[in-house]
């Protein structure tokens, strides 16, 4: 089977590279999603930053609202709950760099944690390759039963993961220079 195989990934593929040719900036200032959308390609980046900024007037109207509505205990509220948990995350953060906490030591070091630790960057890297790939690639038309993503999701997270730790084994693990290593 080749790369470009599927009635579908010539049509996807040049569809994709005319719109970066012709739209390239759009994508570069963020705005792709937006301006000239029947010629660009949707980009999670440009919809990041256009929800991230709704997210913000969203937040402020709310916080406005509540202020007005419940007071000003509320809208203190609102306004730091996120902050306290940012600066609880890096309580933990700091203990796990330069102290003991055995709780979280010992969570943050379970066993099943170190296997994925090393291939997780490999998993995010394949993941997208093989999902364009097997989107691409359909032969027939799509159901939409839930069985079908859980069967779709395991597989290609298990290529993936297989994948990742081909590339691991041969690169990244020290077992390739010291035989004694254990992986």
């Amino acid at each position: 089977m080749e790369v470009d195989d599927g009635p579908m990934y010539l049509k996807t593929a040049k569809t994709e590279q005319e719109a970066c040719e012709k739209t390239w900036w759009l994508a570069l200032l963020m705005v792709g999603n937006y301006v000239h959308t029947d010629a660009m390609t949707t980009s999670f980046l440009s919809a990041g930053v256009g929800i991230t900024l709704i997210g913000v007037v969203l937040s402020t109207g709310v916080l406005c609202f509540t202020y007005h509505v419940m007071g000003p205990l509320a809208w203190v509220y609102l306004t730091l709950d996120r902050t306290i948990f940012a600066v609880a995350l890096l309580i933990v953060i700091v203990f796990c760099t330069y102290g003991d906490v055995p709780l979280i030591n010992s969570f943050l070091s379970w066993a099943p944690f170190r296997p994925l630790s090393r291939l997780s960057y490999g998993l995010y890297v394949f993941h997208i390759v093989l999902l364009y790939r097997s989107k691409t690639s359909l032969r027939d038309p799509v159901r939409g039963h839930y069985i079908d993503a859980v069967v779709e999701t395991t597989g290609l997270t298990a290529i993936s993961l297989v994948l990742s730790l081909v590339v691991w084994l041969l690169f990244k693990s020290d077992s390739r220079i010291n035989p004694e290593v254990q992986i």
